[in-house]
């Protein structure tokens, strides 16, 4: 728990990574952690997600956490035709300049975080990405329709911030399950 809010501390507010050695430690003791005995399906009610109006819109979660269901989603593609786009949006100023002022980066950021939940579907997945970067996870959805998403949090961010705008850059995850195949 305290190793999750470290993280999510340096990724949020200094912008900071974590290394590979750091992902590896994190594994190491996710790993050990022990759980008493319990059949499944009470396993199964206390992952579950509670019902309330919080979680309508897309899955947030921290970074590392969004690298294993990306790392997962390469593996399904094994597997299935589903296809999945990886979204990275990045905040710049209304001329598409990189944003100067910290406070700004921190109070566009909020919005796009915000923004971003709204436009996508409950079952998408999002992250943030350093200080003015998000990265999406969209699953079952054409390269057309990765198109509408990005009008979607435009709609919704120009609504809230019209001194700021987003560009996005979309890759198809087949593109590198491809590569790694040859």
């Amino acid at each position: 728990e305290f190793y999750s809010k470290v993280v999510d501390y340096y990724l949020k507010e200094c912008g900071i990574y974590p290394s590979a050695r750091l992902m590896e430690i994190l594994e190491k003791y996710s790993n050990q952690m022990n759980h008493t005995y319990e059949i499944l399906e009470n396993i199964q009610e206390g992952m579950n997600e509670d019902d309330n109006e919080k979680n309508k819109g897309g899955y947030f979660c921290s970074y590392p956490v969004f690298r294993g269901i990306y790392q997962t989603s390469v593996r399904m593609m094994d597997r299935t035709d589903v296809p999945v786009y990886l979204m990275l949006c990045t905040l710049v100023d209304k001329d598409g300049k990189q944003i100067q002022s910290e406070s700004e980066m921190n109070k566009y950021s909020r919005q796009l975080k915000e923004c971003i939940g709204e436009s996508i579907r409950h079952s998408d997945v999002y992250a943030k990405y350093g200080k003015i970067q998000f990265l999406i996870l969209l699953t079952g959805i054409s390269r057309e329709n990765c198109e509408l998403v990005q009008n979607r949090i435009n709609y919704q961010f120009r609504k809230k911030q019209p001194r700021a705008s987003v560009k996005y850059h979309v890759n198809s995850v087949i593109c590198e399950l491809g590569e790694k195949l040859l």
